[in-house]
């Protein structure tokens, strides 16, 4: 599907309105790059990322496809430190059926905390 949408945003400029985006992918191939960064050419400290999803909830079927709520926690284990929460918050998503599979159209994290790690690499 070449038609996708990637954010990362605050729940203060999410609420708003607001296009500022910690990370923002407007396209597949923009996800690709994004994919391409982390596993070919970004060093930093190994970790391992642990993402709980739950409420998942639909909300509102439309001509483009499905809208979908849940909230979502990321712990963070790296290195000898303890695992801690990476992030909290809300998915907005968009389904589509494509070929008969349903797929993520639009996915946007709105994270809770007015302060976000400063590791923030991997997606959420």
């Amino acid at each position: 599907m070449e038609e996708s949408e990637y954010r990362v945003v605050s729940r203060e400029n999410f609420e708003r309105g607001l296009p500022l985006a910690t990370m923002r992918c407007d396209s597949r191939r923009m996800l690709a790059d994004r994919i391409h960064t982390i596993r070919r050419t970004q060093t930093f400290a190994p970790r391992a990322l642990r993402r709980f999803v739950s409420g998942i909830r639909p909300q509102r079927e439309s001509d483009s496809g499905l809208e979908v709520r849940a909230s979502f926690l990321v712990a963070e284990s790296l290195g000898d430190e303890p695992t801690r929460v990476h992030l909290a918050g809300r998915y907005v998503d968009l389904v589509v059926s494509v070929d008969g599979a349903l797929k993520f159209r639009r996915k946007v994290a709105v994270y809770d905390a007015p302060i976000i790690p400063i590791s923030l690499i991997y997606p959420v």
